[in-house]
Parts: C-alpha cells; structure tokens; sequence
C-alpha cells in the first residue's frame, strides 16, 4: 500500500469517525431537549408565568432546526442552510462576552445630566442642579487626571445598572456573562420567538434565573418583533427603577433585520426616555391648585352623559401651534363654520389673531404663565364663546378667563390618585379622567378629542419639531409683526437638535421633548377602535399609525354648517357638574403629614448607611424605590407623588457619578459627598409638605429659600 493511499484511508476513517460522533452527539442533543424542555418550562412558570403560557404548547413558525457537530454543541441551522454560530456555538458566546467586557464602556450611554433653569425658585431644580453640577465637576476632573473612561477599556468593570441585549439566540453567552460581570437589572430582547424557544431546548435557565433571585437582581424578556411593543414595554419596564437610565450597556448578541429595527428604535429614542414622575414642588402646587378649583366649585367632566352621534361625526381639528399652521389657516378660516377646533395652548392666540374661532381650549400646564400668555389675546369674544377643558390642577386665574369652563381629574396627579385610595372612588367613579395629556399640550388636545367620542381628528399645526425656519406660528403670541419677539428666543421647544422621520418631509428637526409627545401619541392611538381616524394634516414630525393628509384633500363642500354653541352648551351643561361632596376636611385627611414625616425618616436613615459595592448600593436605591412606591398601601399616595420624580431625578445623577470610573472602591469614596444633598433635599421636603395647600406660584416665589 503506497503513502497516498494509506493517507486517503486514514482520512476516510477519520471521516467516518467524525460523523459517527456527530450522529452520537446529535441522538444526545435529541435526548436531552425533553429534559430542558421540561426543567425551563418548570422555571417560567414559577417565574414568567406569561411567557410559560406563551411557550407551553409553542410549535416553530418557521423551519428552523437544531443540529449540533461532534463537539455536541448546539447550533441553530436557518432555513437557507446557514448556521447563527461557527462551529464551536460556546466559543463564539465566550469570546464575545470577553470581546464586550474589554470594550465595556463604548457600549454604555450614561444620563444626561444638563442643569435646568429655575423659573420659579422650586426646591427640586435647587437639589437637582447642585447635584448634577457636582456630578459634572467630578467628572471634569477625572478627566484631568487621566481616571475618566480610561479605565475602563484597562481594567473590567463591576457592573451596569441596567443592560440591554439584542438578540438572545440559544442563549450560552448568558452564563459566560454572570461569570465575569453583574448586570444588576437585565432587558432580554429577542424578536424571534422561534430563537427562545429553541434556547429553552438547549439551555438550562434555572441555575441562572435562581442565581438572579438569590441576588435580587432584575431580569426581563421581551419576546416580540414588534417595535412600537418593544419600546412601550421598555418604557415602562425603567419607569419602576429609573436609576436604570442613568448607565445602561448594550450587548448585541446578533445581526438581522428585527434586532437591527429594535436597537434604531430604542438608540432613536432613548433620548425621550427620562423620569416619567412629577417632581416635589410641582406635585405640591397642584395639589394646592385642585384643591381651590374643587372648593371653588368649578364644573368637573362627568361620565354622564356623551355628546350626540351628530356631532361627533363632524370633523375636528386638534390645532397646535407648529410653523405649518400658517399656511392652512386661510383655508381653516374659510371653512370654519363646518368643522369643530380644539385650540391647544397658544395655538389659541394664532387662530385669535387670524380672526378664527375655537371651540374649545385646552390647557394642561398648572403654571402662571399659561394666565400670562393669554392676556395677549385682546379679543374678548375669545374668551367669551370658547370653552376651556383643563385638568383640575390648572392655575385657578387661567379658567377664571373663560365664561365657560370645565375641568376633568388628571389620573396621574396626586389628588385624584389620593382621593381615589381615600375610599373616595365610589363617588369619583361618575366623574370623567384626562389621561395621557402629558409631556406637551398637543398630548390634552387628542386625548380631548377622543375623551368627547369625535371619530374624524385631524392633527393641524402639531409639528413635534419643526421643517422651517420657526418654530411656531408667526400668527401667534411669540411673534409681533412676523418677527420673534426676543424674550422668546430661550423658549426650551426653540432648540431642535435631533433629526426625526417627517410626515410629509423626509426629515424635520425635533428635540427629546417633542419625541417623547410622539411616543405618548403613538401609544394612545395604537389603543383606539378602528372606528375612529386619526390625520396628520401637520408638516411635522410623522406620527406612527396617524394617517397623512393635507387639509386641502379634504371635501369640504360635501361638508354642513355646525353649530358651534351647541358642543359648548352641551358639555358644559349635560356632561358636567360640581364636586359638592367633598369637603375641606377630606382635602386636609388624604395629606397624612405625620406618617409622611416618620417614612421620609426613615428614608433618610437608610441613605446615611449605604453597603460598600456599587451593585448593592443600586440595588439599595431601587429598595427605596419599592418602599416609596409601597407607600399609597397605607393611604400614602400623596407623599410618594411628591418625593418619587426628585428622588429619581437625584439618584439619576447619584449613579450616573458611581459609574464613572470603573475603580470601585475610589468610585464609592468619590461620590459620598453626593449622600448629604440628598437628605437635605428630605428634611427640606418635610418642611414644606404641611404646607402644601399653601403652595401656591405666589407663596413659593415669596417664601422658598433654599439653603444652597
């Protein structure tokens, strides 16, 4: 037998070899699913009992199919033949784990920690840009000394407040990851079902999901392709612990076109995503507000009754005062006596000033500046013939205006909240709620529109950006002959610096805040019946699941005269009434100052003995979050609206400064100069809260005098 012979039968009987091993590793691979299968199923349903009911009978959507080499490794083999990993499926987990550890800090986006100005001497934007303007001075010198960021590409990292990994697939880089790094709050994201379930035949989740639970660390599954679904459950999965926001590392296991729409989604709109709460003094001035709006007796929006099918098939114009409402106000004046309009905020000075008339106002800032602003307006029959909705936590000046008027509780705010958990709710229960009003007035005008049962809503002026040079009407109160008046120059919506999806532009600039007004729209139309249409009429930002249309498409012929008086009559008159059986006491009982006094306490105790890791003292925060969130269980609710936005916004900044060198020890002793400002921002709480049916512009201008 000569050499290449010879060699050619080794080789065969190498061949035969491999796949004899091959064919043993893959009637292993096929005995040990039903065991995995079974164990993870187990541990879902103890621990996501949703995602149990989801995969518990899950059949493949598609021909996926599990297959492993010799080594016995899992792969996953796509339809089209190709495989998700290379031949060794734990190396390519393993390597990327290292990969992504050395790397850390390129994958992490730490809060934006921008000083606020303080219009009107609040206790919350004193605390809060202290903090964060020595947050800002520690890391201005640690970047002199070398320490910022550099770190962290030499020396690993401890942990991540909160970690969001694109892609789970069979899932192995998970146990590779625990090993070397903490995660203290983990977002899964895996848009293709078929992948988890195929992970749940290969990967045993309960040693890993019980390690977690023994730590009390957070973990989260999102098992949807659906990108609007996504975001929404990310949202609100941070608004429990929004210390999450202030680090978070994206771990992106693999490539395709669901992960890739995931991940724009998400890095599109982080930057909408801040701290969903009220803060301290905000919380305080409502609550004084609605307070004499209640005793005031001013009508309150109630469930009895729904304006005729008549009128809310007419069309409605929600008009808000973006750029674009210029060049359709002729053509609104023209047909105004055959639609309805809901003015949003100062849009009601540019229809004013064309010589058009709305038929409803609606407000949803509590400050005095909103009474300001329409003393611009010198056309009294304005205030005269338009109705004004506002929440119940408007300024009392601003309805005073009006001749008509009515208010709806604000679902989110602390006195209905408080009302409702003071035993109050089975009287509550006939009035009607604004919900999703917030961030911008735009926000009330829709949810005003759908509240009243309109079917046809078009969106007028309700740019979220802009894609002209101004960035609001030339027609309204922040323009004098065409030309911005200069005071207005620093209005925050004045600043544009993101680039956004257009509705009939390719793009418009917006910034975070008009973002965030696009996602609560998005979010409150995706819930409507099919029966009602919701148009973009605005040269603005795109609304998802809005419906783009020029007003001039509209067949406005086709269209009869509406009587204006009868909507303002009917509401004000047939859909609402007086809050007569609440009394000045029941206001004074829901504020419970002396049990507020002994949690806040006990709050600030805590703070003064943190633990001496960063994860723990994250886990820590988000105990208090869980304690302040607790405290509506015990009739607390006013107290927790008004500590939980500040105390978020401060342990934002106080994280955010944890993480910014990866030397943990030097990173604890750096920041505990931080600890004080925020007890002090406490004891001042607690010297405030007694007062807060006192707290009104006038007496916060007058007599808040931090101590800073």
């Amino acid at each position: 037998m000569d050499l290449d012979t010879k060699t050619q039968i080794d080789h065969l009987q190498q061949l035969e070899q491999n796949l004899k091993s091959t064919v043993e590793a893959q009637k292993a691979l096929q005995n040990n699913i039903p065991h995995y299968l079974k164990n993870n199923l187990r541990c879902l349903e103890e621990n996501f009992p949703n995602l149990y009911s989801k995969f518990k009978d899950y059949r493949l959507k598609e021909n996926f199919r599990l297959t492993c080499g010799q080594n016995g490794e899992p792969n996953i083999i796509y339809p089209d033949g190709h495989s998700l990993y290379s031949q060794s499926s734990f190396t390519d987990c393993k390597s990327q784990v290292g990969e992504f550890i050395n790397k850390f800090y390129n994958y992490t986006v730490i809060s934006n920690l921008a000083e606020e100005k303080n219009s009107f001497n609040q206790l919350h934007f004193h605390y809060k840009n202290h903090l964060y303007s020595k947050v800002s001075n520690l890391e201005n010198n640690l970047k002199k000394q070398g320490v910022y960021k550099k770190n962290f590409n030499t020396k690993n990292p401890d942990s991540v407040p909160l970690m969001c990994m694109f892609g789970l697939g069979l899932g192995f880089q998970l146990g590779y990851l625990y090993e070397r790094f903490t995660p203290i709050n983990m977002y899964i994201i895996e848009p293709n079902s078929d992948f988890f379930y195929l992970s749940l035949c290969t990967f045993d989740y309960t040693p890993l999901i019980e390690y977690i639970k023994s730590r009390q660390l957070g973990l989260k599954f999102f098992i949807d392709d659906d990108v609007q679904h996504f975001f929404d459950d990310f949202n609100f999965y941070n608004i429990k612990y929004e210390t999450n926001l202030s680090a978070i590392s994206f771990f992106y296991h693999y490539e395709s076109e669901s992960t890739t729409n995931l991940w724009s989604k998400l890095e599109r709109d982080i930057s909408s995503i801040h701290p969903k709460r009220g803060f301290f003094d905000d919380i305080l001035t409502g609550m004084c507000q609605s307070r004499r709006n209640i005793i005031n007796n001013e009508h309150f929006l109630t469930k009895n009754k729904e304006l005729p099918q008549e009128i809310t098939s007419i069309p409605v114009f929600v008009v808000g005062n973006g750029p674009s409402l210029d060049q359709e106000l002729e053509l609104i004046k023209n047909n105004n006596d055959k639609i309805f309009i809901i003015a949003c905020g100062t849009a009601l000075s540019a229809l004013a000033n064309y010589g058009i008339t709305a038929d409803v106002y609606v407000a949803v800032e509590r400050t005095q500046d909103v009474y300001n602003s329409l003393l611009s307006i010198k056309d009294a029959s304005v205030f005269e013939n338009t109705l004004c909705i506002a929440p119940d936590t408007v300024y009392p000046k601003t309805i005073s205006l009006f001749r008509h008027r009515v208010l709806g509780f604000k679902t989110s705010e602390a006195m209905f909240y408080s009302l409702a958990i003071n035993k109050k709710l089975s009287k509550l229960i006939q009035y009607a709620t604004l919900t999703m009003i917030n961030p911008l007035v735009s926000n009330m005008g829709l949810s005003t529109a759908i509240l009243l049962n309109f079917k046809e809503i078009y969106l007028v002026g309700v740019d979220c950006g802009t894609a002209y040079n101004e960035t609001h009407s030339k027609y309204s109160l922040y323009y004098e002959h065409f030309k911005e008046k200069p005071e207005c120059e620093a209005n925050p919506l004045n600043f544009n610096n993101l680039i956004y999806p257009g509705n009939f532009e390719k793009t418009v600039k917006t910034n975070f805040l008009f973002k965030c007004s696009i996602n609560m729209m998005e979010h409150v139309i995706s819930t409507l019946s099919t029966e009602i249409k919701v148009y973009n009429a605005s040269n603005g930002a795109r609304i998802e699941r809005t419906i783009p249309k020029h007003l001039s498409e509209i067949n406005f012929d086709s269209l009869k005269k509406v009587d204006h008086s009868f909507l303002c009559n009917f509401i004000e008159n047939e859909m609402s009434k007086p809050i007569d059986y609440i009394s000045n006491q029941d206001l004074l009982d829901v504020l419970k100052i002396k049990r507020s006094m002994e949690v806040i306490d006990t709050l600030i105790e805590d703070l003064k003995n943190l633990p001496t890791t960063r994860a723990e003292i994250v886990l820590r925060l988000e105990s208090h979050l869980d304690f302040i969130n607790d405290w509506p269980k015990e009739g607390l609710a006013f107290c927790q609206c008004a500590i939980i936005g500040s105390i978020s916004h401060l342990y934002i900044g106080y994280v955010s400064a944890l993480y910014l060198q990866a030397e943990e020890k030097k990173a604890i002793k750096d920041t505990e100069f931080l600890i004080p400002i925020i007890i002090d921002f406490l004891q001042k709480a607690k010297e405030y809260l007694p007062l807060t049916y006192e707290y009104s512009y006038e007496f916060v201008r007058n007599n808040i005098k931090p101590p800073l």
